[in-house]
């Protein structure tokens, strides 16, 4: 199992997994996928439950640790999936361009994606959200409309419509100091978003919305 502080570097951290050891972990490229941009994330759902990841990292010269921080990546990202006894885990693309970084990530569901993160990430109907127990005691809007609001009791009547829960973005630690940054996360979705808690903003289209920096607490995306 991944060490929580790699877990959670997974951008800064998996750069150099990515850049040198990737055979190992059955690397596909897609020239037609698309990338991030540079220090920010792009997690897609699709209708089939799978998650997809496209980070863009700025790789400098600088970046002295590359070598340990590679083998240290490549072990426990492998072992990850040894341990699941299934792939888990693959990587789609890895590109570097003008000291640029993008890799794609494919996650065989919203739990494997938590798990290896060790985030709160949960994507399902409104009804198995109440299965679990999950908290939804959450006041909601409408994207770009914040005086549109549901409530709790409101939320829970759309048992049919889906509901991502997350606490992303989390803290990157840096790779060159002891500092943590964070870093924006922009989530699509396979339907029409309808409603998101505060922090949560639209983002290009309907089906997309943005997680702004450092949002805390958990995050609400209610979509059909």
């Amino acid at each position: 199992m991944l060490k929580k502080q790699m877990a959670i570097g997974i951008v800064a951290g998996m750069t150099a997994l990515w850049l040198c050891g990737c055979n190992n972990l059955g690397i596909k490229e897609n020239k037609d996928s698309n990338t991030a941009l540079t220090n920010e994330t792009v997690i897609s759902i699709s209708k089939e439950g799978k998650i997809t990841t496209a980070m863009a990292e700025s790789f400098g010269a600088d970046y002295y640790q590359q070598d340990e921080l590679q083998n240290m990546i490549l072990s426990e990202a492998a072992a990850y999936n040894a341990e699941k006894g299934e792939d888990c885990i693959g990587v789609e693309k890895v590109q570097t361009e003008k000291g640029i970084v993008n890799v794609i990530m494919k996650f065989d569901g919203a739990e494997c994606y938590a798990d290896y993160k060790e985030t709160t990430f949960f994507v399902g109907t409104i009804a198995e959200a109440k299965e679990k127990g999950l908290d939804l005691n959450v006041i909601c809007h409408e994207p770009g409309n914040p005086e549109q609001t549901i409530d709790k009791a409101q939320i829970e009547e759309m048992e049919k419509n889906y509901i991502v829960i997350t606490d992303e973005p989390i803290g990157v630690p840096s790779v060159l100091d002891e500092g943590t940054s964070f870093q924006p996360i922009t989530v699509e979705t396979f339907g029409k978003v309808l409603y998101v808690s505060e922090g949560v903003v639209q983002g290009k289209n309907k089906n997309s919305v943005r997680i702004e920096t450092e949002a805390e607490g958990l995050s609400y995306i209610i979509f059909k």
